[in-house]
């Protein structure tokens, strides 16, 4: 489930991707950031654009609905969801 004009951002590890659309459907927004996720084989936009996920994300932190933990044993900080 994969597309030539998703652009990815990011990657979880357990084949989940944030992806960059730059190939959106009719109900979709050129530039919308969508949740793909491999093993279920759906995906779905989580934000209109960069901008905003970025904007959405920076107010969660203020709002302090993240923290990040002391880095682990392979010295890797981690950012855990306080929600």
């Amino acid at each position: 489930m994969q597309n030539p004009y998703w652009l990815r951002l990011s990657f979880d590890w357990s084949h989940s991707w944030l992806l960059l659309d730059l190939d959106p459907t009719a109900a979709g927004t050129y530039g919308q950031v969508l949740f793909l996720s491999e093993v279920e084989e759906m995906a779905f936009p989580i934000a209109d654009s960069v901008a905003e996920l970025l904007a959405t994300f920076a107010a969660d932190l203020e709002a302090g609905l993240y923290s990040l933990d002391e880095a682990d044993d392979l010295g890797q900080d981690r950012v855990r969801s306080n929600a």
